[in-house]
């Protein structure tokens, strides 16, 4: 099997530790499968690495600044974004190479082809004229296909251009001899539950002993009581947690207050006697939840939320809510400690919120 990867794909998880990229990495020898990043690809990642680097160094001043003022301490502290940015570019290609992975070369597809594609309005261009970077992206994964008769796995959550899987959209078929031949997967989990995890080795046992919670080395219990706000402060719950509309209001969890159950679901072996768990934790938080007086006036949710009245202003309050968290932990088979963890699904009163389809 060939499998290609999309630049979204890979700023879910920059550094490629988190454990979808670890599952495919060291469960790859189990398809066969030899994996192919486009040299745009590559190049988009780096520079969307940037903009991401120098949006977080622009806020990192702002707020230092209004510390400098606060404490009266004049020590500048200068982030060069360059020599990150350099540094980065070097640990992909460092991470590609110790992986075997393939960066392809830009397409030598004429000019004169790629504007008539353009013109035309073809897939991936869009109406406004853009997509051409998509379309080199397209064009790789066609030259990658013709060699040999391989399957070829793209894994992309561009649905909208490429198709929403396991076919490619339609209006790309015709340039495929054999369509069946090449299949989308929407996100690295999809594709690592149908192809990679049922052919890992199950450890039955250890999972056993790890549900009777049996096993010394493996606390997870305690190990969630110290990590599980860590794992949840970069995600927005306000959906969930106070059914308020994406980005309106403000939800945290700021407490963890009981674990009320822990389901095994599975334990895979990975390389080295690395291990992969699947459970799924079932807890009591105490939650922040806030909201302003714009956010009361323009949407119901608020209203509904916190009752109606003549008047409303900034108001937060402390809640306690049950909430259910699916995750996946890679634990390292030399010092059996968790090294590695990924969220795929977080559900509590008001909805759930699935990251396995990004």
């Amino acid at each position: 099997m060939k499998i290609i990867i999309d630049t979204n794909i890979f700023c879910q998880d920059y550094y490629l530790e988190k454990p979808h990229f670890r599952i495919l990495f060291e469960g790859c020898a189990v398809i066969p499968a030899n994996i192919y990043v486009p040299e745009v690809v590559f190049d988009e990642v780096v520079n969307r690495y940037k903009e991401d680097l120098e949006d977080a160094i622009k806020m990192y001043e702002s707020v230092y600044r209004k510390l400098c003022v606060l404490t009266r301490e004049e020590n500048e502290k200068f982030i060069d974004s360059k020599q990150f940015v350099e540094q980065y570019k070097n640990y992909l290609l460092s991470r590609f190479k110790e992986r075997g992975v393939e960066i392809e070369p830009y397409p030598k597809t004429p000019h004169k082809e790629i504007v008539e594609r353009d013109l035309a309005r073809r897939k991936p261009f869009k109406k406004n004229g853009s997509g051409y970077r998509d379309c080199l992206i397209w064009e790789t994964v066609k030259r990658v296909s013709l060699w040999g008769e391989h399957e070829v796995s793209f894994i992309t959550n561009n649905s909208k251009d490429f198709g929403k899987g396991p076919q490619i959209d339609k209006d790309l078929v015709s340039e495929f001899q054999n369509i069946h031949q090449i299949r989308i997967y929407c996100s690295l989990k999809d594709f690592n539950d149908e192809q990679i995890v049922p052919r890992l080795q199950k450890l039955e046992e250890i999972k056993t002993l790890l549900q009777k919670e049996e096993l010394e080395q493996f606390d997870i219990r305690s190990w969630l009581k110290d990590n599980m706000i860590n794992l949840l402060r970069d995600y927005d719950l306000e959906e969930i947690l106070a059914g308020f509309p994406d980005g309106v209001g403000s939800a945290w969890v700021t407490e963890i207050v009981e674990i009320n159950d822990i389901k095994i679901e599975e334990v895979s072996k990975l390389e080295n006697e690395n291990k992969l768990l699947t459970l799924v934790v079932d807890f009591v938080a105490g939650c922040d939840i806030s909201s302003d007086g714009d956010d009361y006036l323009n949407h119901e949710e608020v209203r509904d939320f916190w009752g109606e009245g003549d008047s409303f202003s900034d108001v937060s309050t402390w809640i306690y809510e049950n909430i259910s968290l699916k995750v996946d932990l890679v634990v390292n088979g030399k010092t059996n400690e968790f090294d590695s963890e990924e969220i795929i699904s977080i559900s509590a009163d008001y909805g759930e919120l699935d990251f396995g389809r990004w």
